[in-house]
């Protein structure tokens, strides 16, 4: 019955034992935030709720496994907050095919199993990339496309090396990078804009042009 509210705005569901949701949530044509955190939950029905208007999506503390969304949910328009942390999801998306998340600001993905991410070109607004505690081998596609990103925490993955042109992103103030096996172990130390400074002398030998930007 819960698909006849259709004045809901906000819906909090946290800290029960839910084990699912009904696809009836795609009845609630006004909802912009729904909090799941501390359930049972083991799949989100993210084709339901990807023509609602959610700004704020949180399912942390929950049983997610897999792929978070399927591969017939290619886009969130107005989703400015993801919060999947502490679950086991292995990918945000099946077989990392693109998403287009324009207005997401804050992605947190902390404590989970991602080997990968899909390509970040789409989201133009990302501020917050947190990603601690799983098992990320590079840099996402499309991280220094992120023009808006001010924090990145990439701490206990499998990251080996950087790329220098994360000293082009002007907006990063910091980045974590502790527990990786950097092949360069002093950047597990430094702040963002040592980094940063680092690897812009790095720029300038090998693309000037770009050195510059």
């Amino acid at each position: 019955m819960i698909g006849k509210l259709q004045n809901l705005e906000v819906l909090e569901l946290q800290n029960n034992k839910l084990e699912s949701l009904p696809d009836s949530l795609r009845e609630l044509i006004s909802l912009r935030v729904l909090d799941v955190s501390g359930n049972r939950i083991s799949s989100l029905p993210t084709d339901a709720l990807q023509d609602l208007p959610l700004v704020e999506l949180v399912a942390t503390k929950n049983c997610l496994a897999g792929a978070l969304f399927p591969s017939l949910v290619s886009s969130f328009y107005l989703l400015q907050r993801l919060d999947v942390s502490v679950n086991s999801l292995t990918s945000l998306t099946t077989d990392n095919a693109d998403i287009a998340l324009p207005s997401l600001r804050t992605l947190d993905m902390s404590f989970n199993r991602a080997t990968e991410l899909p390509r970040m070109h789409s989201w133009p607004s990302l501020a917050a990339l947190l990603v601690e505690g799983n098992r990320l081998t590079t840099l996402p596609h499309g991280f220094t496309s992120l023009h808006s990103l001010r924090q990145a925490n990439l701490k206990g993955n499998n990251i080996r090396r950087l790329d220098d042109r994360i000293a082009t992103m002007g907006a990063l103030e910091s980045l974590e990078l502790a527990q990786n096996p950097l092949a360069e172990k002093k950047f597990l130390t430094m702040t963002a804009e040592d980094i940063k400074r680092d690897l812009q002398s790095r720029l300038m030998l090998s693309d000037p042009l770009l050195a510059g930007f």
